[in-house]
């Protein structure tokens, strides 16, 4: 009997230990700076990410691919140069995408007066498998997105510009990347663009974008085309949404869709945007929107993921107080908020970095964790630097297991950077700082392995706190007032 319930007690602690494998959040290739853009899940314990990179500072950039564990662990990489061009691709969302025979493939353009695409296809095990390039011969051409058919082969499309004429093209090859026909779409004075393809059916493919009109008229582009290239429908939306960068579809036949706004923002007298997600049905009728942040320049939701418990989570960008974060917002199928995260890779140390991380791509776990990859900017004796960084964040939007409180609801968006806590590190005291605020307020203190130390009332303007009596080392914190949380962070105690 003994023996059983000490099997059953070692299975209930392994579990325990399965499902709190902790997140991270960590900077990669700083010393080659790299940019890493996409990212897909091989399977339950690695994944497969891709990025602009070097092999030293100042040598020539190419494409890296890295093998990582689901504890942040490099297994393996691979840095491919091309001799003859430099390889780049755009700073959105891309599609690195697993093929048939388990490899990886990318598209991407070479830096050279007019761009050409090209396809990039490794092995499992990220050897060299083939580089094909598509010359358009006087065109400049952009790439943005790279699907397997299920049919084999290739579509890779972009945009093509000539004169002063933005266009759409796809690109379709066989297996071995070889070009098969070549398509253009636009053909007027609007400037199209576009970020994906997708295949909804063996013969039906869809391109979201958007549509220039404007400086004043912006809107979302979806676009739809058989195998062979033939147009067979297209859709724009109002001016409110200014592109689909991603979306998932639904049983019901709806979309749900990140993306970011177009609104004119008369503080800076220019339109600009922030991120959106919104839904609309079969028949592409808007059902619900939700916009979130302040208007500022190219901010966006540039990924959509449903999640295991039937929810959904967007990421991308967002600014808070003139720093721009890497967003996680996790929200339902009707619009109602769940949670949102916000994290910088760098801290911002008396100007020594610059505060900007951007989140481009994400992926799933099998546990339901999250894999997002992205760059941040931080300042190099070269000038300013791009690094690449990789977060792991928990289902429920946690980096570390031991101090994950609830998280903010759509209550709490709004008010979650009210309140300063400074100085960082900290000696004796603290100073709390909560702006014109009405209602009651307490800050929670915790330690680093999650246990309550105190709770104090704080009221509008500076707060002084003795923390004399807090253990050295990280001490975290939560504002709260009415149900709601109005700011959290973590300070170092010297």
């Amino acid at each position: 009997m003994k023996k059983r319930i000490l099997f059953f007690l070692c299975l209930f602690y392994l579990s325990v230990a399965v499902r709190a494998q902790p997140g991270f959040r960590s900077v990669y290739f700083e010393e080659y700076a790299a940019i890493l853009l996409d990212v897909v899940v091989d399977s339950d314990s690695t994944f497969v990410l891709y990025g602009m990179s070097r092999d030293t500072f100042a040598g020539p950039q190419g494409i890296k691919f890295v093998r990582l564990d689901t504890f942040g662990n490099i297994l393996s990489e691979k840095n491919y140069i091309d001799s003859s061009v430099i390889l780049t691709t755009k700073l959105e969302r891309q599609d690195l995408i697993q093929t048939q025979d388990g490899g990886f493939a990318m598209m991407g353009g070479t830096l050279t007066a007019t761009p050409v695409p090209y396809l990039l296809k490794v092995h499992g095990d990220l050897s060299f498998d083939f580089i094909k390039k598509y010359p358009l011969y006087g065109v400049y051409a952009s790439n943005s997105g790279l699907l397997e058919l299920s049919t084999g082969g290739y579509m890779l499309v972009g945009e093509q510009t000539i004169g002063d004429n933005d266009d759409i093209f796809v690109i379709r090859t066989d297996a071995k990347g070889n070009q098969l026909w070549r398509k253009s779409y636009g053909g007027d004075d609007l400037q199209e663009s576009v970020l994906g393809i997708r295949e909804l059916n063996s013969n039906r493919f869809v391109l979201n974008g958007n549509h220039y009109h404007s400086s004043a008229d912006v809107k979302s582009l979806l676009l739809e085309i058989d195998s062979l290239g033939n147009q067979l429908d297209e859709w724009e939306s109002d001016k409110e949404y200014a592109i689909i960068f991603d979306y998932t579809i639904l049983s019901d036949s709806s979309w749900i869709c990140s993306s970011g706004t177009w609104e004119y923002n008369a503080q800076y007298g220019a339109y600009m945007s922030r991120p959106l997600v919104f839904r609309m049905d079969k028949h592409r009728n808007v059902m619900w929107t939700k916009k979130l942040g302040v208007l500022m320049k190219y901010r966006h939701f540039t990924n959509m993921l449903p999640t295991h418990d039937g929810n959904y989570l967007a990421t991308g960008e967002f600014l808070v107080q003139g720093t721009i974060k890497a967003a996680h917002y996790k929200f339902k199928a009707n619009g109602d908020s769940l949670w949102m995260r916000l994290d910088s890779a760098y801290v911002d140390n008396g100007g020594a970095y610059f505060p900007k991380t951007k989140v481009i791509s994400s992926a799933m776990l099998p546990s339901g964790s999250v894999i997002s990859v992205g760059y941040a900017e931080r300042a190099s004796p070269y000038g300013l630097m791009q690094v690449g960084f990789v977060m792991k964040i928990s289902p429920d939007g946690c980096v570390d297991t031991l101090n994950c409180w609830p998280v903010a609801n759509s209550q709490d968006i709004a008010q979650v950077k009210k309140v300063a806590v400074y100085p960082n590190p900290v000696g004796d005291y603290l100073t709390v700082n909560l702006p014109d605020y009405p209602h009651k307020a307490h800050i929670y203190f915790y330690d680093m392995t999650g246990r309550f130390l105190r709770k104090e009332r704080v009221r509008h303007g500076a707060n002084e706190l003795g923390v004399n009596d807090f253990p050295k080392g990280m001490i975290f914190y939560e504002v709260r007032s009415q149900g709601r949380v109005l700011g959290r962070g973590k300070v170092v105690r010297d």
